[in-house]
């Protein structure tokens, strides 16, 4: 009989003292509320995501449960195609490198994801409407 709750954790700067006062904080609350929702729903990020974190500009930074990377989601607009964008780069991107690559993804760039290497700038960009392109060797695209 023993069940455990798989919840998306969030944590950062979450504030809300319930007075509706501070429009900001509720708008991110409930932004946030719509993230660990779609996330609860889909079965894939559901296995993937395993924190939400607010950051000082109350952009949303994804925390996964496989590698040490953080992913940058931003605001919370265009919320299920950056969404879509990460489960279309973990699917292709990083099944040609590996996790222990990257040390960032970024999902704020429409129909991009933006990789950064472990220990160097950006290098890999994944326009997730063309193929994956690896950047740090002579612009070549990395095969589907």
């Amino acid at each position: 009989n023993n069940f455990t709750a798989r919840v998306v954790v969030a944590s950062g700067f979450i504030s809300d003292d319930g007075t509706q006062e501070n429009k900001t904080d509720s708008a991110t609350i409930n932004s946030l509320y719509q993230l660990a929702s779609y996330i609860n729903t889909d079965s894939t990020l559901q296995t993937l995501i395993q924190q939400v974190y607010v950051n000082e500009q109350k952009e949303f930074v994804l925390i996964p449960v496989i590698g040490n990377c953080t992913i940058v989601v931003g605001d919370s607009s265009n919320m299920q195609d950056k969404l879509n964008r990460l489960k279309i780069f973990y699917n292709t991107g990083w099944s040609k490198s590996g996790y222990a690559d990257y040390s960032k993804l970024n999902l704020k760039f429409d129909n991009e994801v933006y990789a950064t290497h472990r220990g160097s700038e950006p290098l890999i960009t994944a326009d997730t409407t063309q193929s994956v392109t690896d950047t740090t060797q002579t612009q070549n695209p990395i095969h589907q």
